[in-house]
């Protein structure tokens, strides 16, 4: 018994029971991603295990990118994307802010009616099913492949009721119009889809139960590749402004 414990010790110490905190594995890149970790920028590949809080996005060449959740969420982002993972300090009053899109394209797959996904355009909540979005310019198009969901349109960072969507729903806004549902999708749409977005692959998750990738450091930001960020809704810039902070110091960036 004393034996076993001393084992079980000394694993511990080497960080071999240690906690899985992470938020969901990138398990399939085609392409390059990176993730916003604080205020620090990291170069991703698959097996790298993304944490609460993370930002991450993918280049204007990615061609796929996929996150799974220990819950069955399966989240697919296509190229110039951009995610935030479980943000801290967005208040929202009762919004699911697990997942927030500030742009581009992702496909969101969830077999419990749980899933969220938050912008600044739009809400989706309930989700149970297959959800296709684009979401360029303040423009959003969200296509329930399959299943149900409720949708919210947002605009100056107020919500409106509610709306539900079932399966073949297709909702689409201009970015000065009002958002209207139509019973198919846009063929429009349709033909820009990320090419992956059409095939349904597997979890792979399994494959990386033992083996964790480390993210690889970049160099720090610029102002200019944070702009997106930091001209964002307002709940979205208070919460970030921790965040800045420290690169607030180099006098080319608060410039």
């Amino acid at each position: 018994m004393v034996l076993r414990w001393m084992l079980f010790v000394l694993m511990c110490l080497g960080g071999a029971c240690r906690a899985d905190t992470s938020a969901a594995i990138l398990t399939i890149l085609e392409g390059e991603a990176q993730i916003l970790r604080g205020a620090a920028r990291h170069a991703v590949a698959e097996g790298v295990r993304v944490q609460p809080d993370d930002m991450l996005e993918t280049g204007a060449k990615a061609g796929f990118a996929r996150l799974e959740f220990a819950d069955g969420r399966l989240l697919d982002l296509g190229p110039s994307t951009r995610l935030w993972v479980q943000p801290k300090g967005v208040g929202g009053r009762g919004r699911n802010l697990s997942l927030y899109l500030l742009q581009g394209w992702v496909k969101l797959a969830s077999p419990k009616a749980q899933a969220a996904l938050a912008s600044p355009a739009f809400d989706l909540s309930a989700l149970q099913g297959v959800a296709v979005v684009r979401l360029e310019g303040g423009a959003p198009q969200v296509f329930l492949e399959a299943g149900q969901a409720r949708l919210a349109e947002r605009r100056e960072g107020k919500a409106s009721a509610p709306q539900n969507l079932k399966g073949g729903d297709f909702f689409s806004r201009s970015a000065d119009g009002k958002g209207a549902i139509a019973q198919r999708p846009d063929a429009a749409m349709l033909e820009r889809m990320p090419r992956a977005f059409r095939d349904t692959l597997p979890p792979l998750a399994a494959r990386f139960a033992d083996r964790e990738t480390q993210p690889k450091p970049l160099p720090t930001p610029t102002y200019a590749e944070l702009e997106a960020w930091i001209d964002g809704e307002p709940a979205v810039r208070r919460a970030l402004v921790p965040r800045w902070r420290t690169l607030a110091s180099d006098a080319a960036f608060r410039a």
